[in-house]
């Protein structure tokens, strides 16, 4: 056997192996597929151009194969954090007129909020988060 079959084995074990020390990414389980397609081509012919375009297509293929695969499971993702916020209702702690802070409970959390509109919303109403600016909400009114 040729020792460049051994240099593209060598190679997709350096691949493999980096992949398990970052699992969940599949960029080097794409190139470990690579260089396996680069070591079987070298069997099958002595032309170093064809080693490097077996290497550089099944890697490709394998990237994409991996992408389709893995965006299927991760479309669906969940909302963290403040952008939790926006859609949630909740009721005003202390009157928000138009241009300054209120204060607003969303679920049990107090939020510093805006009013998002030229009349003030009262302490006792409820209010819907239509935003999230910074440190504070911004909050409209649930007309019923």
């Amino acid at each position: 056997m040729n020792n460049i079959f051994f240099l593209w084995l060598a190679g997709s074990t350096v691949f493999l192996v980096l992949e398990m020390g970052h699992p969940g990414l599949f960029y080097y389980l794409s190139f470990f597929f690579g260089a396996l397609g680069a070591a079987i081509a070298v069997l099958l012919t002595n032309t170093t151009w064809v080693h490097t375009a077996t290497f550089i297509v099944t890697t490709l293929i394998a990237f994409l194969i991996f992408k389709k695969l893995i965006s299927n499971k991760v479309s669906n993702h969940q909302v963290t954090n403040t952008d939790a916020l926006v859609g949630k209702q909740g009721t005003v702690t202390s009157t928000i007129n138009p241009g300054q802070l209120g204060y607003v409970r969303i679920d049990s959390e107090v939020w510093a909020a805006r009013n998002n509109h030229q009349l003030p919303i009262y302490a006792g109403s409820r209010i819907t988060v239509v935003a999230v600016r910074g440190a504070h909400v911004v909050v409209e009114p649930i007309t019923q």
